[in-house]
């Protein structure tokens, strides 16, 4: 993967072994807090231990998040989301980010 596709949100993707978007957008940053967004980023909303990052959402896109990623566990109402074409819904999320941190952070130690 080259640097460029690392920085577009099907670079993400495809490193999350997530189905890439038709329409690709570039991204500034990636993020696990709304309040952290300026404009461009990738904000990934997910379970906490502190707070529920899909309770952000919204704040996120107001904020001009380029992309939402969303863990779509059950029993979550993810109705303000619904039809916006900057959120992206993918089931076991978290397991998916676990996985690429475990190797990312290997990658980092081993070079």
């Amino acid at each position: 993967m080259t640097a460029e596709q690392e920085n577009t949100l099907n670079g993400v993707l495809a490193e999350l072994q997530l189905p890439v978007v038709a329409v690709d957008r570039k991204l500034n940053h990636m993020t696990l807090d709304s309040r952290k967004i300026t404009g461009g980023e990738l904000f990934i909303a997910i379970p906490g231990i502190q707070s529920d990052g899909r309770n952000y959402i919204v704040d996120a896109l107001e904020k001009g998040a380029a992309a939402v990623l969303v863990d779509d566990s059950e029993g979550f109402d993810l109705s303000a989301a619904a039809g916006n074409e900057s959120v992206f819904l993918f089931q076991a999320l978290v397991a998916r980010l676990d996985r690429w941190l475990i190797v990312f952070i290997g990658n980092l130690l081993n070079s």
